[in-house]
This record gives C-alpha cells, structure tokens and sequence, in this order.
C-alpha cells in the first residue's frame, strides 16, 4: 500500500504535468482549428491512459526504503561474562561461597564465608558486561584493593584479601552487620544526638583518607554502614582518587550530587560537600538535591522545620555550600566546627 503522503506527492506531480500538457493543447487548437480538435482528443485519451498505467504500476510496486531513523537504539544489555558464583563454590582455596547479595553499577557484591577464620566476609568481582566494562570496572577494584591495602581505621571497611582467580580479579572485605543509611532513614528522621555522634566518626575517617592525599568521591549515605553497635563504616572506594585540579571522570550520586564533580573536578572540598549533604539526608530523610532552590535556606530548614540546633544547622548549610572556597576547606576544621 502506498502511504497518504506518497499518494498527495504522485497526485501533485501528474497533476503539474496534466496542466502542462493541456496549454500545449489548447495553442495546437489554436492553430490547426478541427484537426486540432481531433489531435487533441486522442492525445486527451493517451495521455489519460498513460497516468492510469502509471498509476497502477506504482500501486504494485513494493514499498521504498524508509531512510534511517536519526534516533539510535541500543543493543539489549549482554549478560555478564563473569562466571557466576554459585553456593558452596570456595576461591582461592579459603573463602565459600554463601549468596550473591548485590550487582552494582562497577561491581557484583557476593557474601562468603572465610574458612581460614569461619567469620563473614565480603566478595567483590568487577562486572564485565562490555568491553568497557571490562577495562574500567577492573581498574577501579585494583584501585580500590591497593588503598585499602594500606587504610587502617574503625571507621572505614577492612581489608583482608585480593587475588586473580580465572583472570577475574577478587577483593575480600569484612562483613559489615548492619544497614546502609540510606535505606535505614528512608522514611524516619535520626535525633541530633546520634547524627554528631556519626558525623565525628565519618569526619575522623575522612581526615584519614585525606591525609593519604586521597578524595572518596562517593560519599553519600548508601556507602557508609552503620553497625549494630551503632558505629558507622566507610564503604565502596571504587572513585577513589587524588585530588582533581583538571578535568577527570564524572562521579554523581542522584540526589546528592557534588557541583564540580558533576563537571569532573574534585578534592577534599568536594567529601566536605557530601559530608553535609549526608547528615541532611540523616535529620530530614531529604536529599539535598531534592529541594532545588531551598539549598540556599537550609539552616532556616534545619531549625525551622526540624528542630535542628542553630550551630549544627549552620555547619551543614556551610559545607553545602555550592562554591568549595565558601565550604570548611579541610575535615578537620569542620569536624572542630561541628563536634568540637
């Protein structure tokens, strides 16, 4: 079948050429008088015939080839070429396989049991759905792997093992026993009291990243655990990297975005940043980056809407700050500023 607008378009152009085709009459008539007339009968009559066949043969003939459409459509995701970890499965001759706890945008998150001390522990592996993948999310794990080699700190997740098993690479982590933040305030308002308990802690933690001249990048409430016994736990160092003068990768967390790492900058400023927009998630259960143009009022917010102390309100609002020369320009003076 031929479409509406292709019918318009034939109809258009015969009816262009029909027109042309009856001046031309019309000057023969003019001309040769009754013998005009009868030429032009007949060629009335051809000429009608022709556009007929014409039209037939179109309505026959198979449809033209639609041009490409300028809208991409991506392939179906691949399935991961890492070898899946099934129960009962040990690596590295040491660390049993209990389940498959979580797959994350760099990383799959595996719970196994460490026989050599029959506790917990965590499993990490890179995903590898694409060549990119591949490169990248592998690179992030070695990274990862070597800083935690050399952090010592309560606050912040241990290390206990990597190795290559299969060319796969493997990182072991402790077991946290406990929940996230961002899922265990989700839909309730944690008091003051305990918030600057967990904001001296992540601060201290965070001075000790620091000062191994390294920015987390990915501070937000779904990275840091907090235990059963009510302390808090740094995780996932997968951005982990140098301070940033240049342009260097984009890392956004929705929600709690730090401004100059949506453009690819970061240094210590920036964990400065996430640390303020944490402890808001953790008295409002709001994301800093779901109030817009309120940013601007948050310690009004704070104290206002949410009983929060002026001094605690002010510290947060500060370290909010979208310009990192207005923010507390280290951890520790924040820290002093906020828990001192």
């Amino acid at each position: 079948m031929i479409s509406p607008m292709e019918t318009a378009s034939n109809l258009k152009k015969s009816s262009g050429v029909f027109h042309s085709i009856c001046i031309l009459l019309f000057i023969l008539w003019c001309m040769f008088g009754s013998i005009g007339i009868a030429i032009t009968f007949y060629l009335f009559f051809a000429v009608g015939l022709v556009l007929l066949i014409v039209d037939r043969a179109r309505s026959k003939a198979p449809p033209r080839a639609q041009p490409a459409s300028k809208i991409e459509v991506l392939p179906e995701a691949q399935p991961t070429a890492v070898k899946m970890l099934e129960p009962t499965m040990v690596l590295h001759n040491r660390y049993e396989i209990v389940k498959q706890l979580k797959v994350g945008g760099m990383s799959i998150i595996t719970l196994g049991l460490d026989r050599t001390t029959e506790s917990r522990c965590i499993i990490k592996r890179p995903r590898l759905d694409t060549e990119f993948d591949q490169k990248v999310n592998v690179e992030k794990l070695e990274i990862e792997a070597n800083n935690l080699r050399q952090f010592n700190h309560p606050n912040i997740v241990r290390y206990i093992d990597s190795f290559v098993e299969d060319n796969i690479p493997n990182l072991i982590v402790e077991f946290i026993d406990g929940e996230d933040m961002l899922s265990a305030f989700s839909s309730k308002q944690a008091d003051e009291a305990h918030v600057l308990k967990w904001a001296d802690q992540i601060l201290d933690a965070l001075k000790y990243i620091h000062d191994h001249h390294e920015v987390h990048r990915d501070l937000n409430p779904n990275n840091i655990m907090l235990r059963k016994d009510d302390d808090v736990v740094i995780i996932d160092f997968g951005t982990i990297k140098p301070p940033a003068v240049s342009g260097g990768t984009e890392v956004r967390k929705a929600g709690f975005e730090v401004p100059e790492q949506v453009l690819g900058y970061s240094d210590e400023r920036s964990d400065i940043y996430s640390v303020g927009g944490t402890l808001f998630y953790l008295l409002t259960s709001r994301k800093p980056g779901d109030i817009g143009t309120y940013i601007s009022r948050v310690a009004d917010m704070l104290i206002k809407e949410y009983g929060v102390s002026e001094r605690t309100a002010k510290c947060i609002a500060q370290a909010l700050k979208m310009d990192a020369g207005s923010r507390f320009q280290s951890a520790e003076v924040m820290r002093n500023a906020l828990c001192g």
